[in-house]
């Protein structure tokens, strides 16, 4: 079955993903940069590996290269950040 959305629809369904996966390669990129906040609030953050992993899958599924593969590793990367900053407060 083939749904046939108005254009409008699609043309913003996909700046919507885009922006998505390019904010999420910008929280990698975010990482190297210090907080600036009057708190100076402690944030919880991420190692040289992981930071790499959520730059390059990121950019790499907002462009649309290696989508399958790169959203698996994303994946199972955002689920050991959680398990990692969550699992002491269980």
């Amino acid at each position: 079955m083939v749904m046939n959305f108005p254009i409008a629809f699609r043309i913003h369904f996909c700046i919507m993903r885009f922006s998505r996966r390019l904010m999420f390669a910008c929280h990698g990129l975010d990482q190297d940069i210090p907080a600036r906040s009057p708190r100076k609030a402690k944030r919880f953050r991420l190692d040289g590996g992981r930071r790499l992993v959520e730059i390059v899958c990121g950019f790499l599924v907002a462009f649309g290269l290696l989508t399958r593969l790169a959203a698996f590793v994303a994946s199972g990367e955002c689920g050991g950040v959680f398990h990692d900053a969550c699992a002491n407060r269980v």
